[in-house]
């Protein structure tokens, strides 16, 4: 599996020499779609096999180093990370990718959450993966994309220690993955306000994070019917393209 970079140099634009990204959180970090053929974006090839998925860019071929794309669900979905990555190859960022993304649907950070840092198993699982890759292939991991909040927005009492949980959290990663690494908040979109109550609340506290720990936070675009599905809640294969599209212009 390959999994250092070249990367060119293009003018007027630093070039980092690896590109080296985290992408975490719920069903909207996990993606869309379960069948590869079908769905995957145009410009990438796979086997059926999520973990041996290739881009194939002129001449360049990227292969992601990743955990499991889901640590009890299937593997057949893509999200925000292979169109990031298909864009930072097409205008020439860099050669190849590496890429780690461990996501788990309807998850929380709050108290007994998935990726409570306290007492969840999602966190430490993600810390010991990112550990693993810099350890045995030297790289460092540059960029964090964290897509989360929809069911901490579901009671009253979680909504309100957002907040505290997602600065925990941030700092937990930071401390124990990279203090360096940029971290990104994909903030919940007011789309979903009809799918979680408490939407208000921890849209605010995302707000408030990103603040007080200088920490991007990205947007997302109003959408359109085609770019979410019925229930309110989750990206269609084209919202999770604008999606993709809105974070790399903003971040990278």
């Amino acid at each position: 599996m390959k999994l250092f970079m070249q990367c060119i140099t293009n003018d007027n634009l630093f070039i980092q020499d690896t590109i080296s990204f985290i992408v975490a959180g719920q069903s909207n970090a996990k993606g869309s779609g379960q069948n590869e053929s079908q769905d995957l974006p145009s410009g990438l090839n796979a086997d059926g096999s999520r973990t041996n998925a290739e881009f194939w860019e002129t001449d360049n071929i990227m292969y992601p180093y990743q955990a499991d794309m889901n640590t009890i669900d299937d593997f057949y979905n893509w999200g925000v990370e292979h169109r990031i990555a298909e864009r930072l190859l097409t205008n020439n960022r860099c050669n190849n990718i590496n890429l780690l993304k461990v996501t788990k649907g309807g998850t929380s950070i709050g108290d007994g959450g998935y990726w409570n840092i306290t007492d969840g198993a999602g966190t430490d699982y993600l810390i010991a993966k990112a550990n693993l890759a810099e350890t045995s292939h030297g790289l460092t991991w540059d960029y964090f994309i964290w897509i989360q909040g929809e069911n901490d927005a579901t009671s009253e009492s979680i909504a309100n220690a957002y907040e505290a949980n997602l600065t925990g959290f941030v700092n937990h990663l930071l401390t124990n993955i990279n203090p360096n690494m940029k971290f990104i908040i994909v903030k919940l979109a007011d789309w979903t306000a009809g799918s979680v109550p408490y939407l208000s609340t921890a849209q605010v506290a995302q707000d408030d994070v990103s603040i007080s720990l200088n920490k991007q936070l990205v947007i997302p675009d109003t959408l359109l019917s085609a770019d979410v599905n019925a229930d309110n809640l989750h990206y269609t294969h084209i919202g999770i393209d604008k999606l993709a599209t809105k974070i790399y212009n903003e971040v990278f």
